[in-house]
C-alpha cells in the first residue's frame, strides 16, 4: 500500500505545486530525489549540528547537500520556464500563484522564497499524505464492513461517513505522531 499511496500522492502534489501531469523529466527526477533526500534526513547525521560538516563531499551531511543542491536547480529551471510562460497568468497551480505574488513592496517574491514553499508543498504534502492514505486503506481492509459502508454512501454521493474515516484514520494513526488533539470542554471517559 505504501508505495502506491506514495505515487498517487506525490502525482497530485505535482500536479499541485507545479501544475504538470507528472510525466516530465523534471517530475520524473524530483519523484527519486525528493523521496532520497527525505530518507536521508531521517539520520542523525545529516541533521544534527555537529555532524554537518562536508569533509570533501564524502559525509552523509555531503550527500545530503548534493541532492538538495539537485532538488533546488529542478525547481530554479521550473521557476524559470513558468515565469517565460504566456500562460501565467490563467494558472492556478502554486508556482504560478506564487510568481504572481507580491511582498508588502509590491515586488515580486525572490525565487528563493518561491523555490522554498514549493519544496515545502512537496515534501508534506505528499509524504503526509501518503502516511494517511495507507493507514485509512489499511485499517479498512481490517473491517470489511466499514469499507463496504463506505463504498455503498459514496456511490450514493453521500461523503459524510468518508469524512468521519479520514478524521478516524487521523485521530488513530497521526501522520505527525508529535502533534496532539485538545479537548475543547471537560469530557467524561468510561467514568
Amino acid at each position: 500500500l505504501l508505495g502506491e499511496m506514495e505515487a498517487i500522492s506525490f502525482e497530485v502534489m505535482m500536479r499541485i505545486a507545479l501544475g504538470s501531469d507528472g510525466t516530465s523529466e523534471r517530475e520524473n527526477q524530483l519523484r527519486t530525489s525528493i523521496p532520497r533526500m527525505m530518507d536521508m534526513c531521517e539520520s542523525p547525521f545529516t541533521l544534527l549540528p555537529w555532524f554537518r560538516h562536508e569533509l570533501g563531499g564524502i559525509t552523509p551531511y555531503a550527500r545530503l547537500m548534493r541532492y538538495v543542491d539537485g532538488i533546488h536547480e529542478i525547481l530554479y529551471e521550473a521557476i524559470d520556464e513558468r515565469r517565460n510562460d504566456a500562460l501565467l497568468g490563467m494558472r492556478d497551480d502554486a508556482l504560478s500563484l506564487l510568481l504572481r505574488a507580491t511582498n508588502e513592496d509590491g515586488s515580486p517574491l525572490e525565487d528563493e522564497v518561491v523555490r522554498d514553499e514549493l519544496l515545502t508543498l512537496l515534501m508534506a504534502g505528499y509524504e503526509t499524505t501518503t502516511a494517511g492514505l495507507t493507514w485509512a486503506f489499511e485499517r479498512l481492509l481490517r473491517a470489511p464492513e466499514k469499507l463496504q459502508r463506505l463504498t455503498t454512501e459514496l456511490k450514493r454521493g453521500d461523503e459524510h461517513y468518508l469524512a468521519a474515516v479520514v478524521k478516524e484514520t487521523l485521530r488513530r494513526r497521526p501522520v505527525i505522531p508529535l502533534a496532539a488533539r485538545k479537548a475543547h470542554a471537560p469530557i467524561e471517559l468510561l467514568g
